[in-house]
């Protein structure tokens, strides 16, 4: 075997050299291409701005479990304001009878006025809406058909 020249040697290092600067090259590229490609993964995620079903499903079932624990539901208390609401229109508007007195003062408004249900809703103190006077004629007129 021959011995190696120093130039040979330093040649030898020169190559290594290079080489090892190849490989470190492209380690340092594989390394970019895959931060990269995981950066475009997570603006992907985020242009979307929406959360996978399966984590929205998971959310509310917490939330329904959490009002279960805590004995406070939203529908209870939707359905708890909905039932005062309709028990104060009822209380509100309870349907009034028409006397007696009533019948015959409306008779005899229409025949002073005519059929103006705005005067004698005037007249009769407004304590009912222009319908129930056109009702109230309605009726009038079948009973005395009758």
């Amino acid at each position: 075997m021959e011995d190696k020249t120093v130039v040979d040697l330093e040649q030898d290092l020169e190559i290594n050299e290079y080489y090892n600067q190849q490989k470190s090259k492209e380690k340092k590229s594989r390394q970019i291409k895959k931060r990269n490609v995981e950066e475009e993964k997570t603006s992907l995620k985020f242009e979307n701005h929406s959360t996978p079903t399966h984590l929205k499903r998971k959310r509310s079932h917490l939330y329904l479990k959490q009002e279960e624990e805590d004995g406070d539901s939203q529908e209870d208390d939707y359905n708890q304001d909905k039932k005062i609401k309709q028990e104060a229109i009822m209380q509100k508007k309870k349907p009034q009878s028409w006397t007696k007195e009533e019948d015959a003062m409306l008779l005899e408004l229409i025949h002073k006025h005519g059929f103006k249900a705005s005067i004698i809703r005037d007249e009769m103190g407004k304590k009912r809406g222009l319908s129930s006077y056109v009702s109230r004629w309605e009726v009038l007129k079948k009973k005395a058909l009758v």
